[in-house]
């Protein structure tokens, strides 16, 4: 409930207390019966927003086809290929794995100046809402009209250091099972593998692509789609 607009902890606790509301399908109920709006504190104008933000979080929860999110990312995409200061750009997350449905659409860029290449990438074609913007993590809602129906996803960037960009590529790629099991490989070399470094005691390992990764660990390199880590 905390993701609402206009809902607190405060608020949070209070609708618990008068209206036993502990879950979103009880809040929407209790404001489309209009009990929220006769609660001190809230009124009409809380109980329409809730309402919109129930709506907003039912679009945006829902999982894309993975043809209907490519489409959308590559849109996207070529935008953010006119941005100056991009150096490297790549998708991650489940649309770079190629799973059958996908929940939202994860970009990655490496970039010394991170700040105009947020600008940018709130304000590109097909981006309706702005959920937050940072110095180097940004996300939007983006839509896109099909046929049939409207396509509402959520979009976030990352900015890393080019040097960072190798591990931060396969650590945002998950999965994360496959993630688990890559770490703990490079700890039996003695070595910490994160979003940001390969590294040992004494020395930091060098990668400017996921294959030197692998190589680092005496791993053939594992195509996105098949890092589920499933056996």
């Amino acid at each position: 409930m905390l993701r609402l607009p206009g809902v607190g902890p405060k608020k949070v606790k209070f609708l618990y207390e008068q209206l036993k509301i502990d879950c979103l399908a009880k809040l929407k109920q209790a404001c489309l019966d209009g009990s929220v709006a006769e609660l001190k504190g809230f009124g009409a104008k809380t109980q329409t927003k809730i309402l919109e933000g129930l709506e907003f979080l039912d679009q945006v929860g829902q999982r894309v086809r993975l043809d209907e999110a490519v489409a959308l990312a590559e849109e996207l995409q070529k935008g953010m290929r006119k941005c100056p200061g991009i150096e490297r750009l790549e998708l991650c997350g489940s649309l770079r794995r190629c799973k059958e449905t996908i929940n939202d659409i994860d970009f990655l860029v490496s970039s010394d100046k991170p700040g105009p290449i947020m600008d940018w990438f709130v304000k590109l074609p097909g981006v309706t809402k702005i959920v937050g913007q940072g110095e180097t993590k940004s996300s939007v809602v983006v839509e896109r009209q099909l046929p049939d129906r409207r396509v509402v996803m959520n979009a976030d960037l990352r900015v890393v250091r080019p040097e960072q960009f190798a591990f931060a590529l396969h650590y945002f790629t998950g999965s994360k099972e496959h993630n688990i099991a890559v770490r703990a490989r490079a700890q039996r070399y003695g070595l910490k593998l994160n979003e940001y470094e390969l590294a040992g005691d004494k020395k930091k390992v060098a990668c400017k692509d996921e294959a030197d990764i692998f190589r680092a660990l005496d791993l053939d390199y594992i195509p996105p789609e098949l890092r589920e880590n499933t056996g």
